[in-house]
């Protein structure tokens, strides 16, 4: 609260006996309430999420500088549906192997995928628009490349998604792991031994890491959006899927090191 003190000058009798009288006036009108006016807070949509565009993602150059990652932007708006998609999506350049151009493909068409549920919505979609035609299906989509070397490129794809007449927004992780020399996308089992239990040591791992109350389970549902680091596997949990949707995501990087047991004898080049 902002205190305004009188200034200790020197009055006359009656200047002075006016003063406390405007003073005593003041008071009366500070302390009379001020009725609030009643808002319906309860009818009131929630808000969209307010989504901050990412930096431009640095320029990525690999396999011996031979290749490297540019990006690609689409932006749409549309009505009456209103919809706002912002995406931004990395291809390879540097190279017309058909090994390159089909991964440039797959991306690209994976994330005009993504977005088409904005673009045609279901009927279900009208009817909450109608409820809050002022609110818009937001898409935001950008991309980080975990790991880029002469062998691998890893590519972490995160979204932040808003559908109209939602309580909260939607956070997905969405990778892509490429092997550059046999031409084909990882899964994870490929780096492990076969028949080694090593979703139990991951999720011991990330249990722990994660202070969890309850272990997560070894099944390969909970870790199918992982990367490739330079020094170990990093894992993405979205919000919803192991802890509290209002949680937030979280992110567990098991060293190589830790697994070496459970590794192949050659796991991206080492």
């Amino acid at each position: 609260m902002l205190v305004i003190m009188p200034k200790p000058i020197f009055l006359t009798l009656i200047g002075g006996l006016l003063a406390f009288i405007a003073g005593i006036v003041t008071v009366q009108s500070w302390s009379k309430p001020i009725k609030p006016t009643p808002t319906k807070i309860e009818q009131l949509p929630p808000p969209a999420p307010v989504i901050t565009p990412d930096p431009e993602p640095e320029e990525v150059v690999f396999a011996g500088g031979r290749l490297r990652i540019v990006s690609e932007e689409k932006h749409l708006k549309g009505e009456p549906l209103s919809y706002d998609i912002n995406v931004r999506y990395p291809q390879i350049a540097g190279s017309d192997a058909p090994h390159i151009k089909n991964l440039n493909q797959r991306i690209r068409r994976f994330v005009v995928n993504y977005y088409q549920w904005a673009l045609n919505p279901s009927k279900a979609d009208l009817l909450r628009y109608k409820t809050a035609p002022e609110f818009a299906n937001l898409v935001d989509l950008d991309y980080e490349i975990v790991l880029a070397t002469d062998s691998i490129l890893s590519i972490n794809l995160h979204s932040c998604d808003y559908m109209i007449g939602a309580a909260h927004s939607v956070i997905r992780s969405h990778v892509i792991n490429y092997n550059l020399m046999s031409h084909r996308e990882l899964k994870l089992a490929d780096l492990f031994k076969p028949h080694s239990k090593y979703l139990n040591l991951i999720a011991d791992y990330c249990t722990d890491e994660l202070r969890l109350s309850e272990p997560i389970e070894p099944k390969a549902y909970f870790f199918a959006n992982w990367t490739l680091t330079e020094k170990g596997i990093r894992f993405n949990f979205d919000p919803c899927n192991i802890t509290g949707c209002s949680d937030g995501p979280h992110e567990v990087t098991i060293p190589f090191t830790a697994l070496a047991l459970f590794l192949k004898p050659v796991v991206i080049g080492r």
